[in-house]
């Protein structure tokens, strides 16, 4: 372009014009959900007559998949395709009648996330409840796949709705082991499973089962006991008493159950299972009640260490030999003097702590034999002693002398001996447990103003020595003592001690006993007949 005049030409003046078609530009890809994408850009031309919009799946080919009128720069691609795909490529292309600008090109990584934080509650016996995070977007829903025991597994067990995050498997197979698996899904695609462990669905057994002995009314008490159950969905509990499995059905909101009018000498043992159905749990723990006879206390059976624990004794607390005893009942005191009176008619000590609830002590073990052959005939029992050859019966139900190894069993706490104290109820503080020589002021004490032991037993340590029913062996004697006659043999189950001797055993020490003397390993001996101001007893019955 230039201006001019009749005289002359002026300069000559060019301007240039850029007639490109801007391409579109800064694409923007977003999933909305795991098959639909939304595509903003922006719009650089004028006057365009819209865009093209074309999309390639993985390796395929760019296929136009829709058209934008002018200035619309949004498109939402529902891609329906009936195979999963991992990447998703745009170019969009501005056009004006048949002329096209460069295309703007994008891509986007598909993410069709798996669920996450998959756990399991099992609510009942029958009930497991599955619950996950829900990372994906408007996925048409879940699926879940079960797998039980060794089978295969079962996929598409079940299919639930979008937007869910848990889930319950209402008929779980009982006492099997059971996996689930968990994905997203839409359409044919699928997310990644999350899996969890095997659910090890055993039926869950009642826990911590104890009994307690209620209305006490010689000769008869009641048994109450009481249990725990974690689970629900069962039908109830039934109660194993003596290895027979009673018919009583206990319903499941109830964790308790009495056995009415039991007889004092009975022992018993219950376990109680759940059921649902055919199926039965696993047994409780056991339990083992006996019905002791009034003022005595039952003593479980078990195994126990007899023997000087802490190498600190007489030479014939040694060697350690290992005991196994069957349940008894012992007496939760030593037997007082009015208790004696009552029986033998007279009290045969005095000066040394008097009164009815006094130890009886200057008695003969002959006569504390008697004592219990006397009170056995009172109560309609079968005396244990022969009182010409001073045998002793131990099938009768009678009462009797404790062996030497159920003292020191009862002594050490029955099956607590493990916690193994020099005394019996403590190691240390003597003073807190037993009448001896440092605080008896030289004389008995009334029985039980002392602690007892692990299983309510008084005065096990001091107060007066106590008889025992065994024949005294030392290990001076040739052949061996006694007790190394039991270790060499193993586990000896209920000994009852030489067969013959010169004295019987006492235990526990006495009022006038330094503490190294009231040890429950401490062993004294005298002659059957000898009495001492410092010497009493206590009951047994096994039956």
């Amino acid at each position: 372009m230039h201006a001019y005049t009749e005289l002359n030409n002026s300069t000559e003046m060019v301007e240039t014009f850029d007639n490109t078609f801007p391409a579109p530009s800064n694409l923007q890809i977003n999933q909305d959900n795991v098959h639909t994408f939304s595509l903003v850009w922006d719009d650089n031309s004028e006057g365009e007559n819209g865009f093209t919009i074309e999309r390639k799946i993985d390796n395929g080919d760019y296929l136009q998949i829709g058209t934008n009128t002018s200035n619309d720069t949004i498109f939402v691609d529902d891609i329906n395709s009936e195979n999963q795909f991992e990447i998703v490529y745009y170019k969009i292309t501005a056009f004006y009648q048949t002329s096209f600008s460069d295309s703007l090109a994008g891509n986007y990584s598909i993410e069709f996330p798996a669920p996450t934080n998959l756990t399991y509650n099992q609510l009942t016996i029958i009930s497991i409840e599955l619950t996950w995070d829900d990372n994906s977007i408007n996925e048409d829903g879940f699926k879940i796949d079960k797998k039980v025991g060794s089978n295969n597994w079962q996929e598409e067990f079940a299919i639930i709705s979008e937007n869910t995050e848990e889930w319950t498997d209402t008929n779980a197979e009982i006492n099997e082991d059971i996996q689930y698996r968990v994905y997203a899904y839409s359409g044919s695609n699928q997310s990644d499973s999350i899996e969890t462990g095997v659910i090890d669905n055993t039926f869950p057994a009642p826990e911590n089962l104890e009994f307690s002995i209620e209305n006490i009314s010689y000769p008869t008490v009641d048994i109450h006991l009481e249990w725990d159950y974690a689970a629900s969905g069962i039908e109830g509990f039934k109660v194993l008493k003596n290895g027979i499995l009673l018919s009583n059905i206990i319903l499941p909101e109830v964790t308790e159950w009495i056995d009415v009018s039991l007889n004092v000498g009975d022992i018993v043992s219950y376990q109680v299972l759940a059921f649902y159905q055919s199926y039965n749990s696993a047994y409780s723990n056991e339990v083992i009640c006996g019905v002791a006879p009034e003022g005595m206390i039952f003593v479980q059976g078990g195994t126990f260490e007899m023997g000087d624990h802490y190498n600190e004794g007489n030479s014939d607390e040694l060697p350690i030999h290992e005991v196994t005893l069957d349940d008894f009942f012992i007496g939760e005191f030593e037997v007082t003097q009015a208790e004696f009176v009552a029986i033998y008619g007279s009290n045969p000590g005095s000066g040394y702590g008097d009164g009815d609830d006094y130890p009886v002590y200057n008695v003969t073990w002959n006569e504390a034999a008697t004592y219990c052959n006397l009170k056995s005939q009172q109560e309609g029992l079968t005396p244990c002693y022969n009182l010409s050859s001073w045998s002793c019966d131990y099938e009768a139900n009678g009462y009797r002398l404790p062996t030497e190894a159920e003292w020191e069993y009862a002594a050490r706490g029955g099956l607590n001996w493990e916690d193994n104290y020099r005394f019996s109820g403590i190691s240390t503080v003597l003073n807190y447990v037993a009448w001896y020589a440092t605080n008896s002021g030289s004389q008995s004490h009334e029985v039980g103003t002392k602690a007892d032991n692990q299983l309510d037993i008084h005065d096990m340590s001091g107060n007066v020595w106590e008889w025992c029913n065994d024949w005294y062996s030392s290990e001076t004697i040739n052949p061996p003592s006694y007790y190394q006659t039991c270790y060499d043999q193993g586990t000896v189950n209920n000994p009852t001690g030489p067969v013959s001797g010169n004295d019987r055993v006492a235990r526990g020490g006495g009022w006038y006993s330094y503490d190294s003397e009231c040890r429950v390993a401490v062993r004294f001996h005298s002659a059957p007949n000898i009495t001492n101001h410092n010497i009493g007893f206590r009951l047994v019955r096994t039956h």
